[in-house]
């Protein structure tokens, strides 16, 4: 193949539109009316699809959160960074069993940094059953008072769709913290309160 080792060798990645000198094995000649053909460097290893293998260019972050592109390929980087609509979200539920108006029982430590962004909570019981509830967090020290995720807490009275509450004063819970539950009034026959808190990552 001294056609080949003649040549010289390109420093640079070809571009798409570049022409490419393809040689048959058995061709000696170099001839371009013999069996030496040209091709573009962009056909020689397509796009590729769902049903080619070939190329891909490598998604950034913006592009991985953004949740639209589907040419290219997200690297495990950009799921570490991923922010977007997708991210699956976290649930932290407790139940706690004929609750009194003055629980305080720890729900989890997290490690990393995450925000509460829904709070749910129903009841089990019957003559007209109520419990107000309050959800605490703090870094590092559980004995200490903690801050409300919602001020006062909320009062729950249903027991069949129950509170949901949406609206916080500080939903956001700084790594290596704890979280925990706390009742201060209860009223009625209660024979279970369950509070269901969902969170993302930061």
């Amino acid at each position: 193949m001294a056609i080949l080792t003649g040549r010289d060798e390109l420093a640079e990645t070809p571009a798409d539109d570049d022409w490419i000198h393809v040689i048959d094995k058995s061709d000696t000649s170099s001839n371009a009316a013999g069996t030496s053909k040209k091709n573009q460097y962009s056909n020689l290893i397509p796009d590729s699809t769902t049903t080619v293998k070939g190329r891909n260019e490598l998604a950034t972050d913006a592009e991985t959160n953004a949740g639209a592109d589907t040419t290219r390929t997200m690297t495990p980087s950009n799921l570490k960074a991923w922010t977007g609509s997708g991210v699956v979200p976290l649930y932290a539920p407790i139940t706690v069993e004929n609750p009194t108006g003055s629980e305080d029982i720890t729900m989890f430590f997290t490690a990393e940094a995450v925000t509460i962004t829904e709070m749910r909570a129903v009841l089990l019981g019957s003559s007209t059953p109520s419990v107000t509830w309050t959800i605490r967090h703090h870094a590092t020290d559980r004995n200490n008072a903690g801050s409300e995720v919602v001020t006062s807490g909320t009062t729950t009275t249903s027991t069949t769709s129950g509170s949901d509450v949406t609206s916080f004063n500080d939903a956001t819970i700084v790594a290596d913290s704890f979280v925990w539950l706390e009742t201060t009034a209860q009223s009625g026959t209660v024979t279970e309160l369950h509070v269901s808190l969902r969170l993302t990552r930061d």
